[in-house]
């Protein structure tokens, strides 16, 4: 019996101990009587044998592709809609979360922050959250491989709809509201770091399925501050926690019926997927090493989501800080601000549903190295242009901010996308968490220097850092992007 055909006609799966300790699968042929066709297996060669026969399956898969957005077999469109829910459950809670700290700290019925203690105290408490996060990447990332999408998605959404829970009941900065940011730091790492796309969607579609979520970030961006941000106008902040967390306790439901574990499915029956090994860990930490040692495209891919997550902050964080500024204190100046803030980031999300599916495909048509560069490029010009800014009241400032934040929620479409593709072959839990796991450097980063430029050297320096960071990734990208084989022969990055 040869072993690439193994799992064909196999009934039994046993693990059995040898003389040193190590565990061996025994398969018996339901054709054949005991102690006959017997074959014996260590757990690394069975594993060998799965991923075998995993890459021959994605490449039936690409030739069999007919559709816009090809599935692989055995995905519905009810698990696939989950990629628009991992979007639109991280991005909504964070875009929320982030709107409502500036003006709670500041406001007179809250905590009544003097407005020039406002940006480093913001700051700090996305700061102080991350070292957290850096451990929650490759936590999640290895849950994801050994949990599976289903159970980890689960967790990390009740601990979203739990902390938007007990928000109202927070009368502290430290620990209350950084205890509160650190809990929503794992919530949104979770269906982040669910590489749901590679799961789902054949390789040469999966530009545009990403684009899904692009649309759930859009619509995600629209929902907290069309709705829940607004409602903490029209009623009450205490209201808004509330309805936040009815919802994304909803959605956590649906997920949790409609998320397909592709991965442990391809196991089921085996014994292998609940046997913890040492030795397993070991060698996935090898390959992930050598992955990111030897690969271009996972090392620029990390410095990507390191700037692209530096965006996230610029973008929601320190916009509104800088809006803040010129502002006072009173619940009427908080108003004015809100409004200013609200709209920038509205018109944005709507923006970006817009455009999420037109950058999906081109991220399927075109190469990386001119989308990278015209869109990073694209951003870097606009974070320069705030310099010459003058206040929020102003056409310019308006117009500059819009495009920062539509490019950004765009620049996490391309940079997922990227990544997905080249992913393909390795170990996707894992790699997703370091590829997180940089991104949360990025946020580490900006979120202190960030607040320093902002103190004491100009407001507009946080944006000035953003602007420099990008323009290094496009000169980087362009000289170092090593092309695909599908590049060369039809433009596109597989």
């Amino acid at each position: 019996m040869q072993r690439d055909n193994l799992r064909e006609g196999l009934i039994n799966e046993t693990i059995n101990d040898d003389r040193e300790g190590n565990k061996h699968l025994v398969f018996t042929d339901e054709n054949r009587e005991e102690g006959e066709g017997q074959s014996e297996l260590t757990l690394e060669e069975y594993e060998e044998i799965q991923e075998k026969e995993a890459l021959e399956k994605d490449v039936q898969d690409e030739l069999e592709v007919k559709k816009f957005i090809q599935l692989k077999e055995g995905v519905s469109w009810w698990n696939a809609s989950n990629i628009f829910f991992t979007y639109f459950i991280s991005i909504s809670q964070i875009v929320f979360f982030d709107l409502c700290l500036v003006y709670l700290l500041k406001s007179e019925s809250h905590f009544n922050i003097p407005t020039s203690d406002v940006a480093g105290l913001s700051a700090n408490i996305v700061f102080y959250s991350q070292p957290f996060t850096l451990l929650f990447d490759i936590i999640l990332g290895y849950m994801h491989d050994k949990l599976g999408r289903k159970v980890t998605l689960l967790i990390s959404n009740l601990i979203c709809v739990l902390a938007f829970a007990v928000l109202p009941f927070v009368t502290t900065i430290y620990p209350g509201l950084l205890l509160i940011r650190i809990m929503l730091n794992f919530s949104v790492k979770g269906p982040l770091s669910a590489p749901l796309p590679s799961d789902y969607i054949v390789s040469s579609t999966r530009g545009k399925a990403t684009s899904l979520s692009g649309i759930g970030a859009g619509f995600g961006a629209i929902f907290s501050v069309f709705v829940l941000f607004t409602i903490t106008k029209k009623t009450s902040f205490t209201f808004s926690f509330y309805i936040a967390a009815g919802v994304y306790f909803l959605i956590a439901v649906y997920m949790f019926i409609t998320v397909k574990d592709v991965k442990r499915e391809m196991r089921e029956g085996s014994q292998v997927s609940a046997f913890f090994s040492w030795r397993k860990l070991k060698k996935t930490t090898k390959t992930v090493w050598k992955v990111s040692r030897t690969s271009r495209e996972v090392n620029l891919s990390y410095y990507g989501s390191f700037i692209t997550r530096m965006g996230d902050i610029l973008s929601i964080l320190f916009m509104n800080i800088w809006i803040s500024s010129f502002f006072g204190s009173s619940d009427d100046e908080i108003s004015k601000a809100n409004s200013r803030g609200q709209m920038i980031s509205g018109i944005g999300g709507v923006l970006i549903l817009i455009l999420s599916f037109f950058i999906g495909w081109g991220t399927d048509k075109m190469k990386f190295v001119y989308t990278i560069s015209l869109f990073y490029g694209i951003r870097a010009l606009f974070y320069f242009l705030i310099l010459f800014a003058k206040d929020p009241s102003t056409v310019q400032a308006f117009l500059f901010f819009l495009i920062i934040y539509t490019s950004n929620g765009l620049l996490n479409i391309i940079i997922n996308s990227y990544f997905y593709k080249i992913i393909r072959k390795e170990h996707k839990g894992i790699l997703n968490g370091i590829f997180l796991f940089f991104g949360t450097l990025g946020i580490l980063f900006i979120s202190k220097i960030g607040a320093l430029f902002f103190d004491h050297v100009i407001i507009s320096g946080p944006f000035l850092l953003g602007a420099i960071f990008d323009l290094s990734f496009v000169i980087l990208f362009f000289f170092f992007h090593k092309p695909s084989k599908e590049e060369h022969q039809d433009g596109t990055s597989h």
